[in-house]
């Protein structure tokens, strides 16, 4: 799907499901301000983050999508603070979203990772700005953003999710422990994020899976109870 459709799609997943959406969506940057972000990185952003660009000049986080205008990129390149935890020389801090932070690698020396998204030292998350975008319509048409007390919600950052009550997660703070368990160094995307029942094997799990919390709410439970075959969803 191109990036015109899939913002097509969101858009239309917003104006059906959230109040007031059209005030999340940011007119076009212009071709001036694309060549100003460009100059000021010192290498060419990759093209489908340009072509997002020149549909929308940014999305509002109280929305949960949280791009940033080019002027706030500028800031953020400026100020240099968000770059501490980088996996290539030139990264671009793009997205922010309930303490989570998105950087878009751009150094045309790293081909490797040119035009991947990284979460600092967390490594590449996604090969590319329109595989983040394909997840967030998937994300949406799947249920796992609701409009909840006056703004929208990203489910499983706010409890919502299996590995939120396993009691094999870490309890330790920091960014990194969020992603770490007794299964898993860095524990996988499709399973951080909902799209595999963990209850089930995952390649490289060691036979250790999800085990609710004696003390995890009622619903999680009912939700994931143990199961008399774990060997096939």
């Amino acid at each position: 799907m191109s990036i015109k459709a899939l913002w097509d799609t969101l858009e239309a997943w917003y104006a059906e499901n959230v109040p007031h959406s059209e005030q999340a969506f940011m007119p076009p940057a212009s071709e001036a301000e694309i060549s100003e972000l460009e100059t000021l990185l010192g290498a060419p952003l990759p093209e489908d983050f340009k072509t997002s660009l020149r549909i929308h000049n940014g999305v509002s986080w109280y929305f949960v999508l949280g791009l940033f205008t080019v002027e706030e990129m500028k800031r953020y390149l400026l100020e240099e603070e968000p770059f501490q935890h980088q996996i290539s020389p030139r990264s671009l801090y793009f997205h922010s979203y309930d303490q989570f932070s998105l950087y878009l690698s751009i150094d045309p020396d790293f081909p490797d990772l040119y035009g991947s998204i990284n979460q600092g030292d967390l490594g590449v998350l996604y090969p590319s700005f329109t595989s983040w975008l394909e997840e967030v319509v998937e994300y949406a048409q799947a249920g796992i953003f609701v409009w909840f007390n006056g703004y929208i919600i990203n489910i499983l950052n706010h409890g919502f999710g299996m590995c939120d009550h396993c009691i094999h997660r870490s309890t330790k703070p920091g960014l990194r422990e969020l992603r770490t368990c007794k299964a898993f160094q860095t524990i996988p995307v499709a399973i951080h994020k909902g799209l595999h029942d963990h209850r089930y094997p995952f390649d490289g799990d060691g036979g250790i899976r999800f085990e609710a919390m004696a003390d995890a709410p009622a619903w999680v439970h009912e939700k994931w109870p143990p199961l008399d075959d774990p060997s096939e969803p």
